[in-house]
C-alpha cells in the first residue's frame, strides 16, 4: 500500500482551512490550521520603488493562506483546530451581523460548530445508509 501525495485541504469557515503539515500520508505530523488574508502589492513598505523600477508587476490584491496553528493529529487537535477557527471566526465577523453580547456570540459559536458537525456528518454517513437499532 502506497501513501497518498495530495494535501489533505479541508475548508471551514470562509476564512479558515484545515490543511496537513506535508503532502506524504504517511508522515504526516500536524495539522495546520491556515487563514486566508488579502494581500494588497500596492500597500507593501516599498512598493512604489518597486513598480519604479518594473511597471509590470502584479499590483491588484489577491489571496494567500497562511499558517495560524499547528495541532497534533488526534481528535483532540482536530477539536482544537476546528473550535479555534469557528470561535475566531465569529469574533472577526465586525459586521452589523456581528456578536452583541457574550450570549450572542455563543449561540453564534454554536451555531457554526454545528454547520461543521453536519457537514463531518454528511461526509462520514452514507446518504442510503440506514440507522442500526442498538
Amino acid at each position: 500500500m502506497s501513501a497518498s501525495t495530495t494535501k489533505f485541504t479541508v475548508p471551514l469557515t470562509q476564512d479558515f482551512r484545515l490543511t496537513t503539515d506535508t503532502e506524504n500520508s504517511a508522515n504526516i505530523r500536524n495539522l495546520v490550521l491556515q487563514r486566508r488574508v488579502i494581500v494588497d502589492p500596492k500597500s507593501a513598505p516599498g512598493f512604489a520603488l518597486r513598480y519604479a523600477a518594473d511597471p509590470t508587476i502584479k499590483t491588484e490584491p489577491y489571496e494567500s493562506w497562511r499558517d495560524d496553528g499547528y495541532y497534533p493529529v488526534n481528535p483532540s487537535g482536530l477539536t482544537a483546530a476546528i473550535n479555534s477557527a469557528v470561535i475566531r471566526s465569529v469574533i472577526a465577523n465586525g459586521s452589523a451581523d456581528g456578536p452583541q453580547d457574550l450570549a450572542d456570540m455563543l449561540r453564534q459559536i454554536k451555531a457554526e460548530i454545528d454547520r461543521i458537525a453536519a457537514m463531518v456528518d454528511a461526509a462520514f454517513i452514507p446518504e442510503n445508509s440506514e440507522e442500526v437499532a442498538l
